[in-house]
């Protein structure tokens, strides 16, 4: 189907598409199960984009992962860190 020609074009569901993500509970870090690492909020866009070519909103990102606010983000892991 042309989606240029619909009269009224509704935004498709991107739903096939896995995110890759996971939040680790225990310490508030979203993980990319397909590279077993952690990513920082600030950087989940910018890693699904360039290591597994996903664009996406973050607010689509936290639907998707079921959460209401963000997990850890750079500045506060190498607070952590810096911490331990």
């Amino acid at each position: 189907m042309d989606q240029d020609n619909v009269e009224s074009p509704q935004r498709l569901p991107d739903a096939s598409i896995s995110l890759l993500l996971q939040v680790d509970l225990r310490y508030n870090v979203t993980v990319c199960t397909e590279c077993c690492t952690g990513v920082a909020f600030d950087w989940i866009q910018s890693h699904l984009k360039s290591h597994h070519g996903i664009r996406k909103e973050l607010d689509a990102v936290m639907e998707y992962l079921n959460i209401d606010a963000s997990t850890l983000s750079s500045s506060e892991i190498k607070a952590w860190i810096s911490e331990v």
